[in-house]
This record gives structure tokens, C-alpha cells and sequence, in this order.
């Protein structure tokens, strides 16, 4: 995503807050979280350190982005945490990102 959008002022309506059971995310958290998902028009995917900290994270993140057809990015120094050869890898966020 080009600099000059991640920096752009937009007017836009916040959605209300919701409140989550902490990691590792319970019934109600995932349940949200996948009625979300479910509903997103454009669903992009952050995966960083809970993805590497987490037994098959990178195996579950890679389903989760396949079944959304949904581009993955990785956070600063976790590039490990998507395989850069798939399709769906967008490349790392932050000042090592693309400027494109």
C-alpha cells in the first residue's frame, strides 16, 4: 500500500467498540472474530509474532487467507510468519514495506 495512503487523512464513522476475551480467544472471541471475517468486503490479514509464537500459526494463518482469498502482510522483522512464495503474500508493512 503506497506511503502517502497509509498517511492520508480520511472522514470516516467509526464502528462501536467490542470487548474480547484475551489470547488465546474464547467462544465468544472467535465467534466474533469469524462474523467479522465472514462480513468483510476486503479482508487483508497481519500476521506477526503470535503467528510464529503459536503451535501451526503460519499453517493456520495460510488457511485462514486461502479461504478468504484475503493478502497477507507481515509486521516489522516477521517476515517468517507467511510463506513469501504464495500468492496471496503482500510483503511487509512499516519502513521495510514496498513503497509502490
Amino acid at each position: 500500500i503506497p506511503r502517502d495512503m497509509w498517511t492520508k487523512i480520511i472522514e470516516v464513522e467509526l464502528p462501536a467498540g467490542v470487548t474480547l476475551e484475551r489470547s488465546p480467544g474464547g467462544p465468544k472471541s472467535v465467534a466474533a472474530a469469524a462474523e467479522l471475517l465472514s462480513g468483510a468486503k476486503f479482508p487483508v490479514i497481519l500476521n506477526g509474532a503470535g503467528v510464529i509464537l503459536s503451535e501451526g500459526g503460519v499453517e493456520a494463518s495460510k488457511q485462514l487467507a486461502e479461504k478468504l482469498s484475503a493478502p497477507v502482510c507481515c509486521n516489522y522483522q516477521h517476515n517468517d510468519a507467511f510463506p513469501g512464495s504464495h500468492p496471496l503474500y503482500a510483503g511487509p508493512l512499516g519502513y521495510n514495506g514496498s513503497k509502490a
